[in-house]
């Protein structure tokens, strides 16, 4: 797993919209959830 800093999560996801979870499209929760994936590592 690849942990990212904060910094370029940011830089990477700022405008995008993403849905992580793939359930009812995207939600706010998507990026939440996204952040603890790729910068928590949870």
């Amino acid at each position: 797993m690849v942990i990212i800093t904060y910094d370029e999560f940011v830089k990477k996801y700022l405008t995008k919209a993403t849905d992580y979870d793939n359930t009812s499209g995207v939600q706010c929760v998507d990026l939440a959830k996204l952040y603890i994936d790729k910068v928590i590592g949870v």
